[in-house]
């Protein structure tokens, strides 16, 4: 028996090397295969040892632990190592990688980089699954045991990519007819070696003389069935994948991904639009120097006019802010929607000389991919909107090299393009519910067109460009203008001044737009070229100053393509002594010519639903039985991480102030249950702080005792506590919990975050 205990590790092993393949939908490249492959061959062959030196299943774990700690630290962590010997720092990033890499998986955006931290996680699975799976091979007589922890790893994978574009059905396929051959081989050797322990046959039955329950024949050894059992093995690989690929599967699929807390809030970065005005008007003698731009053919330069720094989409009648949510991303960064037309891909190095506004990073268009010169920072990504920041701050001195896609239509496609349908996503993008309504009769008249103009001049674009026209040539630009785009500084600057500078022009069009039913939003960056005064041509800029800040619409049109307009005149100083009508002036203007519009068309940035990526995998019981043991063996604390995670946002956000409090202190208790101080509902604040104190330490204590009095004031004080209270609270619990971690052992965080008793004590009473 022992070639089948061969044949069984290998295939084991194969099994594992082929869920282990599932993680190529997570990183973008392949750099994690040999480290992947060589964490699952030491594990076998550490088990296969202990097997053949009949040693005890708990020295096997235990060399095989040593084992992964070594091969972790050289493989994946070997830059941090010194001398071939480990370093504080190889043990730092080990334990942050064991403790905070599954979050990382699931948060940071795909395709990911392979890192360090990313990989010891990765690691950590697969050796965990091969390990599991040879422990199986040699204890257990289970015969489905030894698939279920490499079934386990690729349904994981499923999950840490859910969103990404699916596969094709040859991996799962040969997934399925390698767990069946494990299944075979497994099943056919313990029933020979059981219960007599040697190699030896089990006698048939006496009665069923039709052979149909028979476990194995007398005269027919175990690699006999096995070889009949292959066929049908191949066969039932066969129809599950056809069947697979016939069945339509619901899309889209479900993200874990949502569930988990996004790293990086707006709230945590600058709104460059509130700059733009001192960029522009600053008193410094010679401009300052903000990028140096190194494009790599100079046609695709002239073609690029624009860098985009961030993108604000929400207005709420006094000013523009974002909406962004922000994701932790690598060098390769997340597909955005196709824009239907043709697309360039540009090449641009930046160096970042001086960063007028935090940690905005300036790109052509949407980014591919990110390269960082010299020591790497972490990157954040906007999926909606591809807007990138340094998550580390102040990116001054930092070059990188971007890879933009920017969409190029021409005029046969903007005018053809339709109104875009209104989604929940980009309803937000229309809300102009408290405008005046002399805006709003504006932006009707100088968006119609002429009654002799024909069909052509009523099409979305058309009558965006009339609008774009009618402020271009109807107002004046005056960078003295007072600053601020709200409802009443519009209208003063739409009917009484008539001239401002480009936050207004930007801000009066997107407004307008809204108003007749175009999703818009505004993009703040910086122009890259100019107007060479002798020549007339175009010129791009490689030193990009504060004098090159601006600002423009985008509207969405058609199938999820953003064009940008461009209402801002030419730069000037004068003023208009007497402004030209802007009703006549724009349909004069407004005329959709032939000539290539005046701005490129951008690639959409709104979510307009999630995308249709059904994930493979075969449809066959083995997986349903797969999904069932995983879900104990996995899923349970995964699914008990994103309760708790749930339960924390609706605390946070719960519409009463009060309430919000009481969710911090709920949230406080649930700590102190987790590391097993027994609180009850019937406790008082200061009663919780009685029995927590003997086992806390005095950074907690004093952290618990400044959370009294507040929850208190919350429960009985007549008035609602005013948001500073609530910000103080949270901003308590929160350094409460990681007072909590501060010099325990990794392992007792980890049981802590996935304890059930939070969820099952009375005392979350919100």
């Amino acid at each position: 028996m022992k070639r089948l205990l061969a044949f069984e590790l290998v295939g084991v092993a194969a099994l594992t090397m082929l869920a282990a393949l599932g993680f190529g939908r997570v990183f973008a490249t392949s750099g994690y295969l040999l480290p992947a492959f060589g964490a699952v061959l030491v594990p076998v062959g550490i088990a296969g040892s202990a097997h053949l030196r009949r040693t005890t299943m708990t020295a096997s774990l235990l060399w095989s632990f040593v084992a992964f700690m070594a091969y972790v630290a050289y493989v994946a962590l070997g830059a941090t190592t010194t001398h071939l010997l480990p370093t504080t720092g190889t043990v730092e990033q080990l334990a942050a990688g064991l403790t905070d890499g599954w979050a990382d998986l699931l948060t940071i955006s795909l395709p990911a980089t392979v890192e360090p931290g990313l990989l010891v996680s990765v690691l950590a699975l697969v050796w965990l699954a091969a390990a599991a799976a040879a422990e199986f091979v040699h204890r257990s007589r289970n015969a489905v045991a030894p698939v279920v922890p490499a079934l386990a790893l690729y349904l994981a994978t499923l999950g840490f990519a859910a969103l990404r574009p699916a596969g094709t059905l040859l991996l799962p396929a040969a997934i399925t007819a390698v767990l069946l051959v494990v299944f075979l081989l497994h099943a056919n050797r313990w029933a020979v070696i059981e219960p007599t322990g040697g190699d030896q046959r089990r006698p048939g039955p006496t009665t069923d003389p039709a052979g149909l329950h028979r476990p194995l024949s007398v005269n027919t050894p175990a690699t006999r069935w096995i070889a009949l059992g292959l066929p049908v093995v191949a066969a039932s690989t066969l129809l599950a994948t056809i069947a697979v690929a016939r069945v339509p599967l619901r899309a889209p699929s479900f993200d874990p991904r949502s569930l988990r807390e996004q790293r990086i809030a707006v709230a945590d970065v600058a709104n460059p639009l509130e700059g733009l005005k001192g960029e522009l008007t600053a008193l410094s003698p010679e401009p300052t120097l903000r990028y140096r731009i190194g494009i790599e053919a100079r046609s695709d330069g002239a073609m690029v006019d624009r860098l985009r720094l961030t993108v604000l989409d929400r207005f709420d009648g006094a000013g523009w802010s974002s909406s962004a949510r922000f994701d932790r991303t690598g060098s390769a960064l997340p597909e955005g929607p196709d824009p239907g037309v043709r697309t360039e891909t540009v090449l641009q190095t930046v160096q970042v000389i001086t960063a007028p506004t935090g940690p905005w990073l300036p790109a052509a268009d949407r980014p591919i991919t990110v390269e960082v010169d010299g020591d790497a920072f972490p990157l954040g990504i906007d999926p909606v909107t591809a807007v990138l920041i340094s998550v580390g701050g102040d990116p001054t001195g930092r070059t990188y090299r971007v890879v933009s896609a920017v969409p190029h239509p021409t005029t046969q496609q903007l005018a053809a393009l339709s109104r875009p349908i209104i989604t929940d996503a980009t309803a937000g993008l229309l809300d102009v519910a408290h405008m005046p309504l002399p805006l709003r009769q504006l932006a009707q008249r100088l968006s119609e067109p002429r009654s002799d103009a024909g069909p052509a001049a009523d099409s979305p674009y058309a009558r965006l460009t009339l609008l774009q026209n009618a402020l271009a040539a109807g107002y004046a630009y005056r960078e003295e203008a007072p600053s601020g785009s709200s409802y009443g500084r519009l209208t003063n600057f739409l009917t009484a001044e008539r001239s401002g500078y480009a936050e207004q022009f930007a801000g009066a069009f997107a407004v307008m737009a809204r108003s007749l039913g175009f999703p818009s939003r505004l993009v703040v960056g910086y122009l890259t070229t100019d107007t060479d005064p002798v020549t007339g041509a175009t010129v791009a800029l490689s030193d990009i100053t504060n004098r090159q800040a601006h600002v423009w619409p985008e509207v969405l049109l058609g199938n999820g393509l953003w064009v940008p307009f461009e209402p801002t005149p030419p730069r000037r100083s004068a003023t208009l002594t007497e402004p030209p009508d802007p009703v006549a002036d724009g349909r004069a203007a407004g005329v959709v010519s032939e000539a290539e519009p005046p701005g490129r068309a951008a690639p959409s940035a709104s979510s307009s639903g999630s995308r249709t990526t059904p994930a493979g995998g075969p449809g066959s019981a083995l997986l349903l039985v797969g999904a069932v043991l995983l879900a104990t063996a996995v899923l349970v604390p995964l699914s008990l991480i994103v309760l708790k995670g749930g339960r924390r946002r609706r605390r946070r956000h719960h519409p009463s102030t009060a309430e919000q409090v009481l969710g911090a202190w709920a949230e406080v208790t649930d700590r102190l249950l987790e590391i097993g101080i027994d609180v009850d509902r019937t406790m008082t604040a200061k009663d919780v702080l009685a029995t927590a104190e003997p086992r806390l330490s005095p950074h907690a204590v004093e952290l618990l005792t400044a959370m009294v009095p507040l929850v208190s004031v919350a429960l009985y004080s007549p008035e609602a506590p005013d948001p500073t209270a609530v910000t103080m609270m949270w901003t308590h619990a929160e350094t409460f919990r990681s007072a909590l971690r501060d010099g325990q052992r990794w392992y007792r965080g980890t049981l802590a975050r996935i304890s059930p008793r939070p969820l099952l004590s009375g005392v979350t009473r919100r």
